[in-house]
């Protein structure tokens, strides 16, 4: 079961990461279509990053979804002192790959939590999209602080999630 919910709630996680830096550049940078793309392309170019690293590593993987808070909140912080300044943006672009590797690389290391990796794929895409309609209403109805106080309490039951589940492979 923790395997399970470590998997669903780091799909949940993905969603609110993607589509948080979507939300708070659209609104706070750019609603063109240029914002939109690049957030995608960078958060894609982040995913292979992760799968492109030989080292496999759980010390690893808890370093990187910590170091996500940083990312997050870097670019949350400078686009509310900044609002509109597209000077930044190469640094809105370069902190989303970052967050992005996070992505690539827990699909690596946990390619063997389940016997098949379809399972692995099923349970994170449904935590995905569960994840997408949560940030989406949660955005809508209270904003960017929602997405940021969300954004912190997932990353830490993320790494309570992992704890769990290193636990649970020592039994």
């Amino acid at each position: 079961m923790s395997k399970f919910l470590y998997v669903f709630t780091t799909g949940i996680f993905l969603a609110f990461a993607q589509l948080s830096f979507f939300f708070i550049l659209e609104s706070e940078l750019s609603s063109a279509f240029v914002t939109y793309s690049s957030v995608t392309l960078s958060w894609l170019t982040g995913i292979v990053a992760g799968l492109w690293i030989s080292k496999e590593d759980r010390a690893l993987e808890k370093t990187l979804l910590l170091a996500n808070i940083i990312w997050y909140w870097v670019i949350y912080l400078l686009v509310k002192w900044y609002p509109f300044e597209s000077k930044l943006f190469p640094i809105y672009i370069a902190l989303i790959i970052c967050s992005g590797i996070y992505a690539g690389y827990f699909f690596k290391i946990n390619k063997n939590i389940y016997p098949n990796v379809k399972k692995l794929f099923v349970h994170e895409n449904n935590g995905f999209l569960v994840g997408m309609v949560l940030c989406t209403v949660g955005f809508m109805a209270l904003g960017s602080k929602f997405l940021s106080m969300a954004y912190l309490g997932l990353v830490f039951v993320l790494f309570f999630l992992q704890r769990v589940k290193s636990l649970d492979r020592q039994c």
